[in-house]
């Protein structure tokens, strides 16, 4: 918690008036100022607990890899600065006869998202492959990959530094991972202990 030159100098006084009046109006004044503090302090941190909900805006096409096709998502305008936020919905035309059940594939190219927030696997339940790249990305953690069974996960070219011990814990079905040129100056020796199908790993930056 802050407190600022302008507040500490307005409690200054007040103490110092108490010092020489014992009045129950400047003890009134007194505490207060202490509940004011205790209220300004305490709510940015309350507000970055509170779960923020997002949109997703999609572009539904096909996408190639390694000569595998996958109906895709191409993520489109998106931008999160929120730790806690997490993917409610998904706007976007359909290609003839597909639905959010067919999409395999994600793809976040060239957007703004510090933190990746969580939900996918809520919209895509089919999902196998996942790619953030050029994005901005700062960390990695669990819970954006819950209820996902990913085969492919592509992280390249953000800025992450910080990936959780447990990051990849439930993708058992992960063979290829890719965290090449990112700003990771160490890894715990357990984080890949549960990827025991793992063929792929650039980690080079």
């Amino acid at each position: 918690p802050f407190i600022t030159q302008s507040t500490f100098f307005n409690f200054f006084q007040t103490v110092m008036s108490l010092t020489s009046s014992s009045s129950l109006h400047n003890l009134l004044i007194f505490l207060s100022l202490i509940a004011t503090l205790q209220l300004t302090s305490t709510f940015p941190q309350s507000s970055q607990n509170e779960l923020e909900s997002l949109t997703l805006k999609c572009k539904f096409e096909s996408s190639e890899d390694k000569g595998r096709s996958y109906y895709t998502c191409y993520a489109i305008g998106l931008e999160n600065h929120h730790p806690n936020a997490n993917f409610s919905d998904v706007i976007g035309e359909h290609l003839e006869g597909k639905e959010n059940g067919d999409v395999e594939a994600l793809i976040i190219k060239q957007q703004n998202v510090t933190f990746l927030p969580d939900g996918i696997g809520s919209i895509f339940e089919n999902l196998v492959r996942l790619e953030v790249t050029k994005s901005g990305l700062t960390e990695v953690k669990k819970s954006n990959f819950d209820g996902l069974n990913l085969e492919t996960l592509k992280l390249r070219k953000n800025q992450i530094k910080k990936v959780e011990k447990d990051s990849f814990e439930d993708l058992t079905a992960l063979t290829e991972l890719y965290l090449n040129h990112n700003e990771i100056s160490e890894l715990d020796g357990e984080v890949f202990a549960s990827n025991s199908q793992l063929e792929v790993l650039q980690l080079e930056n």
